[in-house]
């Protein structure tokens, strides 16, 4: 018999001994009565699974900062996103963020800033609808910027989301609101598919100060590109495509938050290395994304635990074909040095 434990994505098997008739009397046992109990069983663990995985998609759909503005999220494959951009004014520890109100200010600036386009002069209502600017130092900061439980997302993270969007020439189209009312006239190839509504919240920078209102959106990524440059995640209108680029540090762009997920398996020895696991629902094939651990091999399992396919890692980066699985849930067993992670995974 197997057990199973569900501990929000993730699923927790052991294998037990098979009841038999020599237990603890009165307990008896035919072969047809245990191929209706194994039947019961197994209906009942999909249950769990199936509830747990509509629980995970129905969580809360609002956020809160610390300064208390209210976000709406939305759950696209395993990432949970922000919906609106970030307009806090404080760290998680309520320390206040630099507000540079003029350029002088934001260029000379040491430490973490934000300002809102044209520093709010223009039309104040640009910080409530695009969200603030945000300078590199505010990313880099242990304070944090995000909500607590939510963090600034990675390269990986911003890459997990465009490959479940269909890959960076189209997603995108996936991403951008679809209306005109923020973006510029016609604003063609969006439709808002994912419900992330990206928002053309413009940048600053040390020669155009505020440029691209309705145009582009761009949001930092946690990840540095050189001493001057930080990877940044681009949307444009007359585009599809979602982009990676890098953006001076000095400039000011966007923030989307992610929340932390299960998704991301994290060794037990803490060292900070993540493994990213997409997409989910799959239906041909999934990656298994990781970089600075190491992974011995990979296992998928049913949910009654029956062993369907294993497979030895040798790359930072790995596809793993599942075209021959039955579409249902499937649990993921990674196996490191001296840990082991469990996610499950949607076949459709």
């Amino acid at each position: 018999m197997v057990d199973g434990g569900a501990m929000g994505n993730l699923f927790i098997f052991s294998r037990q001994t098979r009841p038999t008739p020599s237990d603890s009397p009165p307990f008896k046992i035919t072969h047809v009565r245990y191929a209706l109990y194994m039947k019961n069983m197994k209906k009942t663990l999909l249950l769990i699974a199936l509830l747990s995985f509509l629980t995970d998609r129905n969580q809360a759909q609002t956020l809160i900062d610390i300064d208390g503005n209210v976000y709406n999220t939305v759950t696209i494959g395993t990432q949970t996103w922000m919906k609106e951009n970030l307009k806090v004014t404080h760290y998680n520890n309520n320390d206040s963020i630099h507000h540079a109100t003029d350029f002088l200010q934001w260029m000379y600036s040491t430490s973490g800033a934000y300002c809102s386009y044209y520093y709010g002069i223009a039309d104040s209502s640009n910080e409530d609808i695009y969200g603030n600017l945000y300078n590199w130092n505010v990313i880099i900061d242990t304070r944090n910027v995000c909500p607590e439980g939510w963090h600034v997302p990675s390269l990986s993270d911003w890459g997990v989301l465009i490959d479940t969007l269909g890959g960076t020439d189209w997603a995108g189209m996936r991403l951008k609101e679809s209306d005109t009312i923020h973006w510029n006239s016609p604003n063609p190839c969006a439709n808002n598919e994912s419900g992330f509504t990206a928002l053309p919240g413009g940048f600053c920078d040390t020669t155009q100060w505020f440029t691209n209102l309705h145009l582009t959106g761009v949001w930092w990524t946690s990840n540095e590109y050189d001493l001057l440059n930080s990877w940044s995640i681009n949307v444009n209108l007359n585009c599809c495509g979602a982009y990676e680029n890098y953006f001076y540090k000095k400039g000011g762009v966007s923030i989307r938050c992610i929340k932390n997920s299960t998704n991301e398996i994290k060794d037990e020895n803490n060292t900070g290395n993540y493994i990213h696991i997409y997409p989910t629902p799959a239906t041909d094939r999934i990656v298994i994304d990781y970089s600075n651990i190491q992974i011995s091999f990979v296992s998928i399992y049913n949910i009654v635990g029956e062993l369907l396919l294993q497979q030895d890692l040798t790359k930072n980066k790995n596809e793993i074909d599942i075209s021959n699985l039955s579409k249902g849930i499937y649990i993921i067993r990674l196996v490191g040095n001296n840990w082991t992670g469990l996610k499950k995974i949607i076949k459709e």
